[in-house]
Order: C-alpha cells, then sequence, then structure tokens
C-alpha cells in the first residue's frame, strides 16, 4: 500500500510538473522563436534577402541596404495567394508580391539595379533557400535574411542547413510589431502556434512542396518572367 501510495504521489508530482513545463514552454515560445542576429558596427553582406510575406520586410531591408549592409537587396518570386484569380476574374490588377516588394525598395532609395529577382512559384523558405544556393553556387557568401519576428530562428535553421557554406544573419523588421503579451491578441497568438508548428515540422523532416492555394486556371498568373527595371539575378551571383 505504502508503494501504491508512494506511485500516485510520484505520478502527481510529475503531471504538475509537466503542466507547469508546459506552461512554461507555451508562454516563453513567442521570445524564443524571434531570437535575431546583431549586426556590428560597419558589418556588411554580400546579400540581404528578404523572404516572402508582409510588406514590413522590405522596408527594413531597405534601411539596412541604405545603411550600406550589402549592395544587393534578393526578392524571391512566392506563388500568389488563393484569391488572385478571383480578382482576375473580375479584371481586377494585383501585382505579383515581388513587384510589391520592388516598388516598395525602390521608393525606400534602393536603386533599380540594386534589386535582384530570384526563383519561381516559391512557396515555402525552404524552397527560397534552395532557389538562392542554385544562384550562389557553392561560393561562400555572408547573407542577412530579413523576416518577421516570428519567423527569424526556424528561417536561419533553414538557410543554415541548406546553405552551409554561408554566413547567415537572420533578422527581424521592426516594422512588424511583436507584443510582449503576444498571448493576447489573436493575430500574435495564431502566428506563435503556425510558426512553432512548423518549427517541430520541419525538425521531423517534413517540407512544404505544394501549394493547395495554387490557381488552377492560370499557373503563371502572377508571376510575369520579368518585371521592368528590375535586374534579373538568373544573370549570375553578384
Amino acid at each position: 500500500m505504502k508503494f501504491i501510495s508512494f506511485l500516485l504521489k510520484l505520478t502527481g508530482f510529475i503531471t504538475i510538473l509537466c503542466v507547469f513545463l508546459g506552461f512554461l514552454a507555451f508562454f516563453s515560445a513567442g521570445y524564443w522563436l524571434q531570437a535575431e542576429d546583431t549586426l556590428g558596427e560597419g558589418e556588411v553582406a554580400d546579400a540581404i534577402v528578404v523572404l516572402g510575406g508582409g510588406y514590413s520586410r522590405p522596408l527594413y531591408a531597405a534601411d539596412l541596404y541604405l545603411q550600406g549592409r550589402a549592395p544587393v537587396v534578393y526578392v524571391g518570386r512566392v506563388i500568389p495567394p488563393k484569391d488572385a484569380r478571383i480578382l482576375k476574374e473580375v479584371d481586377v490588377d494585383l501585382p505579383p508580391q515581388e513587384e510589391i516588394y520592388r516598388r516598395i525598395l525602390v521608393r525606400k532609395g534602393v536603386p533599380k539595379d540594386a534589386v535582384r529577382l530570384y526563383g519561381n512559384r516559391l512557396i515555402s523558405t525552404a524552397q527560397e533557400a534552395k532557389a538562392l544556393k542554385e544562384i550562389f553556387k557553392g561560393e561562400p557568401k555572408t547573407i542577412i535574411i530579413v523576416t518577421s519576428p516570428f519567423h527569424v530562428r526556424r528561417a536561419k535553421l533553414i538557410f543554415e542547413d541548406i546553405l552551409p557554406e554561408c554566413t547567415i544573419l537572420a533578422v527581424k523588421t521592426p516594422y512588424e510589431p511583436f507584443p510582449k503579451k503576444w498571448w493576447a491578441t489573436q493575430r500574435s497568438a495564431l502566428n506563435v502556434v503556425s510558426e512553432t508548428s512548423k518549427f517541430l515540422f520541419y525538425l521531423a523532416g517534413g517540407r512544404f512542396t505544394t501549394f493547395d492555394a495554387a490557381p488552377d486556371r492560370d499557373p503563371d498568373f502572377g508571376h510575369n518572367a520579368t518585371t521592368p527595371g528590375v535586374k534579373e539575378q538568373e544573370q549570375g551571383a553578384m
């Protein structure tokens, strides 16, 4: 009886400990995910890469370029959103994300010939990294990747895995605020939960290779072969 009582108490203690650690991990996840690299004073990279996503990312990439952090800014051609086809059907023109990124960069002062497009219909961070690997062709580069706060840690992990010969500096855009009490706002909470799931999925060996929101009628919609005024990176790496 004493042994059974001991086991019950031990089980209860372990359960409480697991619940406590679970809560601790949950509330710490938001801060853990956004651990970024610190750029040293005067530190210069070979390239700045703006990852596909929110429009706050190219804003900060432009700031870094104007600070002299790198001579070129890479922008990936990502797959268009699922409702892009709907807009096309009612004759509403939605520029592809890379074109919007380009406009933001140029408006902020980045020269047009310093913006390099790469890839085609990219659907994930891993695909962005693989597309850049083909461009750099194994050359050791120092790359600054700009992304959202919640995406920093996973983006750095993926780029270091796919581009081990390169030095990866991952930074978060300050134009996308991340509240301290991230669990109290719907958008931040969803981002953290989603990003944590994607992080674990990647560690388990999972990779996204298809996108269920791809347009089914016009596979090239939203991704022009060229964008006027932009130097195509496929012509060579820097």
